[in-house]
Formats: structure tokens, C-alpha cells, sequence
């Protein structure tokens, strides 16, 4: 599964051509990997938002580091374990940058197309390997939890529950109670 979906961010990011620039904007961006690094059950990659101002010339570069994990629940590396059963696996991908605008730099930074390569990846593992595929959920860890608890015992968050209640402006609380949580940074 890992080396599937390695497979298929690398490809995505060199095959990706980004422009932010319209008739409304006055700024160009370009997103360029700068490293790629991978083990047996993780990634790191490092990518370069590079933003053009239209009308001066200027040019700002914001780096985005995005890492992927796919841990057991006996892992020691593993985020939120506590919350898995035995038999469960959790890929955790995360990412890293300047925090600006709500974090659009994160995610235009190449935070968005990852989680999008790494969902079709998996579709596509699926749909080859369905006997080894249990259920696929979508969650996401609660980065306050992260920052007072140690990694394992991090509380996780249904996606879909995190969005409607985004959609609907209603505040975000962890099942450990941490409350507030900003969604532009959850989803």
C-alpha cells in the first residue's frame, strides 16, 4: 500500500501545474518539489511554493513539509494508537509551513494535492486488493491533543463529521475535550 501511494504522489506532484493567477488576482504561484525522501512505511516530502507578484515582479517562496506514516497499532510511531484495535493500520499524513491566511499556504503549498493523491491511491489499492482491505475511514488527529498528550493517545476526528459541522459553523470539540479547534487547519 505505501509503495502505491508513494507511487502515486510523486507522479502528481511532477505532473502538477499550478497557476493562482487570474483575472481578479496579481500574483503567479508555482509549486516545485525540492526533496523527496521515503522508507518502508513513511515519506517526507518537501516542497517550494514560489509566489510572483504581477505587478512589481516580486517573488516569495514559502516551503511546505508534508509526511506520511503508515503505522500498526503496536507501533510505537504511530499517532493516536490507542484508538485501534489490533488488527488496524493508520496512515497519518501531515504538514508543516508558514501558518499565513487561515493556512493557504499549507494547503496551496501542496498540502491539498497530496491528501487528494494519497485518497485516489488508496481507491485504487482497493479496488486491486479488496481481500486485504478492511474499512478506510478518514480521520483526522486532533492537533491539540498532539500538543498536550503524548502522540498515542491523541484523539481522532471523523472527517465528515468535522466538515458539516464546519459547513454549519458549529464549534469542533475532540472526544478529550479540547475545544475550538480551527477548521482551516482541520480540513
Amino acid at each position: 500500500l505505501m509503495l502505491c501511494i508513494m507511487t502515486t504522489v510523486l507522479k502528481d506532484v511532477e505532473n502538477y501545474s499550478f497557476s493562482s493567477s487570474s483575472a481578479d488576482s496579481s500574483e503567479d504561484s508555482v509549486l516545485k518539489m525540492k526533496d523527496f525522501h521515503c522508507w518502508k512505511s513513511a515519506f517526507l516530502l518537501e516542497l517550494r511554493l514560489i509566489t510572483t507578484q504581477a505587478t512589481t515582479g516580486e517573488r516569495t517562496q514559502s516551503r511546505v513539509e508534508i509526511f506520511a506514516h503508515l503505522g500498526a497499532a503496536d507501533s510505537e510511531s504511530c499517532v493516536a494508537s490507542k484508538m485501534m484495535t489490533d488488527s488496524m493500520r493508520r496512515l497519518a499524513v501531515s504538514a508543516k509551513g508558514e501558518v499565513g491566511s487561515g493556512g493557504c499556504k499549507i494547503w496551496e503549498g501542496g498540502y491539498k494535492l497530496v491528501l487528494q493523491s494519497v485518497e485516489r491511491a488508496i481507491n485504487e489499492y482497493k479496488s486491486q486488493h479488496s481481500q486485504d482491505c478492511g474499512k478506510v475511514e478518514r480521520e483526522i488527529v486532533c492537533y491539540k491533543c498532539l500538543t498536550r498528550y503524548h502522540h498515542d493517545a491523541a484523539a481522532t476526528l471523523n472527517y465528515e463529521r468535522v466538515r458539516d459541522k464546519t459547513n454549519r459553523n458549529e464549534t469542533i470539540r475532540c472526544q478529550r475535550g479540547c475545544i475550538g479547534l480551527d477548521s482551516a487547519a482541520l480540513c
